[in-house]
């Protein structure tokens, strides 16, 4: 007690449930995707969906190597450059099954908070308790963007099965009528 002044009080609060709830947009989907069992939705058995998985890995890998690079002297232009990782996050979203994608979401929060803990990148300010804010929306953010493309790729996947089962059905029953 008494280790924070009563106008900074607020803040940190904020900072630290932020904090929580990105982790757990993070960590809660990646548990539930590769703990539990299942079939992954997209069929990786199809070997252009490697090379595409490895294409995915390649370009968010190098996109952030140039960000944080660039984080060490343009502090303000990586800050703007942080956001091309996000189309990375969406592919994985859109193109490939829950487990690829809170892996990226994972991956991405993770070389996030080593480069803002090691004091590179794009989410360095005047105050750490600044760099952790947009550290946390950044991530918050990149977490549920993704979440939600994999829910909407995964609800139309789910309707295209079951309106090719519905059309097997049809087409079983107009065969056995004479």
């Amino acid at each position: 007690a008494g280790l924070l002044e009563p106008g900074a009080r607020l803040v940190s609060w904020y900072t630290w449930w932020l904090a929580d709830v990105a982790g757990m947009m993070v960590m809660t989907p990646f548990l539930l995707a590769w703990l539990r069992p299942g079939r992954e939705i997209v069929d990786m058995s199809v070997p252009s969906r490697h090379t595409e998985m490895a294409a995915l890995a390649a370009a968010l890998l190098a996109t952030f190597a140039i960000v944080l690079a660039l984080g060490e002297a343009q502090a303000e232009l990586a800050r703007s450059l942080i956001f091309l990782l996000i189309p990375f996050v969406a592919w994985a979203g859109c193109r490939f099954g829950e487990r690829t994608v809170t892996a990226t979401v994972l991956a991405t929060a993770g070389v996030a908070v080593w480069a803002t803990v090691e004091q590179r990148g794009p989410f360095l300010f005047a105050t750490v308790q600044d760099a952790l804010i947009v550290l946390q929306a950044f991530i918050a953010t990149v977490a549920l963007m993704a979440l939600v493309l994999s829910a909407l790729a995964r609800q139309r996947t789910d309707a295209g099965i079951r309106q090719r089962q519905a059309n097997g059905r049809l087409e079983g029953a107009g065969a056995a009528r004479p």
